[in-house]
């Protein structure tokens, strides 16, 4: 038979137990479920943070929308802003000759 020099893939069959899925990220209780927040809702989030603290954004969003607004804690606002910042203030990122590509044609385009 031929040998195969060159394998990329691999297929592995896992025998034994399934435990079941794992809560998401880091929660501590076990029986807390993940409900993912809606994209208005983050949408409405990144119009706020372009000019105000994510404390003030938490609680005019809970003031005005009240306790049932599916929005987790001030710390998913807090990491909104951050991420939406970087991404404002890093646009020069690129991981990959088809992101640099790109960037080169936004560049010609802008005329900068």
């Amino acid at each position: 038979p031929e040998q195969i020099s060159n394998i990329n893939n691999a297929i592995v069959e896992y025998k034994g137990i399934f435990i079941g899925h794992s809560s998401h990220g880091l929660t501590r209780s076990v029986d807390s479920i993940y409900i993912r927040t809606p994209s208005h809702v983050m949408n409405e989030i990144s119009e706020l943070s372009r000019n105000d603290t994510p404390r003030s954004i938490y609680n005019r969003l809970i003031a005005n929308k009240g306790q049932d607004f599916p929005i987790n804690n001030l710390k998913q606002i807090r990491n909104k802003k951050y991420n939406q910042t970087r991404k404002e203030l890093e646009p020069t990122r690129i991981s990959n000759l088809a992101d640099q590509f790109q960037y080169i044609n936004e560049l010609a385009t802008k005329g900068t």
